[in-house]
């Protein structure tokens, strides 16, 4: 690597750790609920054009993330005739059945958006809800680590 490659990795890294994800996040978040059927929560998200929403448990927390690769994925399980509830084939499951929810991983609003880029690649995942204080505070998505890394990069580059 060039020396000047180098000195612009080094300030790409400099920059990434001073942004934080209380800079970029939406602090207006919709959320779900997990009993909210599929059909109603594609509609709000394709209105709302937003990617992915934080599913609420009964306590107000955040116990699951639902993106549109999950409402994909669900559907062609619909197609299939391989969805079941309730010991019945569904064609408009509820929230729960497509929710991701083994391990909801969060960040705090002072988590850098280096370790918000290296979180989405490890995890394969775009949609992150921000805690503070254990309510949610916020959500980061894939447009916002997006326009964000690549306004840095673009400046970097002139």
């Amino acid at each position: 690597m060039s020396e000047e490659a180098s000195s612009k990795v080094m300030q790409l890294e400099e920059r990434l750790q001073a942004v934080k994800a209380k800079d970029i996040m939406t602090k207006t978040v919709s959320t779900t609920k997990p009993t909210v059927a599929l059909g109603d929560l594609a509609e709000e998200m394709i209105r709302a054009r937003i990617s992915g929403m934080p599913v609420m448990g009964k306590d107000n927390h955040v116990i699951g993330v639902v993106t549109t690769t999950d409402l994909l994925i669900v559907m062609g399980m619909i197609i299939e005739g391989k969805v079941e509830e309730q010991g019945d084939t569904q064609v408009n499951p509820s929230v729960d059945f497509a929710m991701s929810s083994d391990t909801v991983v969060t960040i705090d609003p002072d988590t850098t958006l280096a370790d918000i880029v290296r979180l989405m690649r490890t995890k394969s995942i775009h949609t992150i809800p921000v805690m503070q204080n254990g309510e949610l505070a916020g959500v980061i998505g894939k447009h916002d680590v997006l326009r964000c890394f690549y306004a840095i990069v673009n400046d970097l580059s002139k």
